[in-house]
């Protein structure tokens, strides 16, 4: 901070000592600063940021190219399932056998790499659309996963799901998995790991948002 000013961008907190929402910025280094009454603030029109052309793709970035498609076979046949559970590995850690850690970190990856992807519109109306919450935009991708994830509980169910699964892979767990649909609607054929890959490709962040709204 130099003469009194800093620069930053504009998100919220949970206060660690009340608990309360907060709202201030982020600066350069990652440092909270809230906002208190009697600052002065300048406000600039941001660069369309996290808005890309429709056909853009993920493949396109040099970092998907290191990584795999894991989807739980329960979710194998159904697109929608697919594209809620299905996360990136990377290829250097398989074969491997999934596990919960694993499995959250790849989740959060996932999140964050479509993050940076982008969305047709601005984070900011696709989060107010989706969990009324436009300030949860503000930030770098990992800042905003992490603000997502302690946020949203819609963001946290799959995980959730995925690791009861896991530590018991039976009807009960994997019913829960598959809702809202039943064992009897989900009669799709298995993609290849080509169509996988494809699919996943082309994934966008709005597509992964309305997967979880179902």
């Amino acid at each position: 901070m130099e003469n009194g000013k800093n620069k930053g961008i504009v998100t919220s907190r949970q206060c660690p000592y009340c608990g309360h929402h907060e709202v201030g910025f982020i600066d350069s280094e990652g440092v909270f600063h809230p906002l208190r009454p009697g600052m002065r603030i300048e406000v600039f029109s941001l660069a369309p940021s996290h808005v890309i052309p429709p056909d853009h793709q993920l493949q396109d970035t040099e970092e998907i190219k290191e990584y795999s498609v894991w989807i739980p076979h329960p979710a194998l046949r159904n697109r929608i399932l697919r594209i809620r559970y299905g996360v990136w590995i990377q290829k250097d850690q398989l074969p491997v056998e999934m596990n919960p850690v694993l499995y959250k970190v790849s989740y959060l990856n996932k999140i964050r790499l479509l993050i940076e992807k982008g969305a047709e519109l601005p984070l900011a109306v696709v989060f107010d659309r989706f969990f009324t919450a436009p300030h949860l935009a503000g930030g770098t991708p990992e800042q905003i996963t992490y603000n997502l994830w302690r946020d949203i509980e819609e963001i946290r169910r799959p995980v959730m799901a995925i690791e009861r699964w896991l530590k018991s892979p039976d009807t009960e767990t994997e019913r829960e998995l598959i809702r809202p649909f039943k064992p009897d609607d989900i009669r799709d054929k298995p993609p290849s790991e080509e169509e996988i890959n494809s699919e996943f490709a082309s994934l966008k962040l709005v597509e992964f948002l309305e997967s979880l709204a179902l």
